[in-house]
């Protein structure tokens, strides 16, 4: 999944780029290798799916905190 936060003002153009970039690092066989020596999982994915991942996690809090009556004092 694309993990990485940016502005929502960066234009598309540079969030594909270094979306396409990413992906090819992650498909890279050595850098796969390394980061399972370290235990670390790779995963992949595009700007738009991570976009959703975030808009749910938001109404799943929201919700969460809502239901729980949670307060800043």
């Amino acid at each position: 999944m694309d993990r990485h936060v940016r502005a929502a003002a960066t234009p598309r153009a540079i969030v594909e780029k270094v979306s396409a970039e990413r992906q090819r690092t992650l498909t890279n066989a050595d850098f796969r290798t390394r980061m399972v020596d370290l235990g670390i999982v790779l995963k992949g994915s595009t700007p738009s799916a991570f976009a959703e991942v975030v808009k749910s996690e938001q109404t799943y809090w929201a919700e969460a905190i809502r239901a729980s009556d949670i307060r800043l004092d």
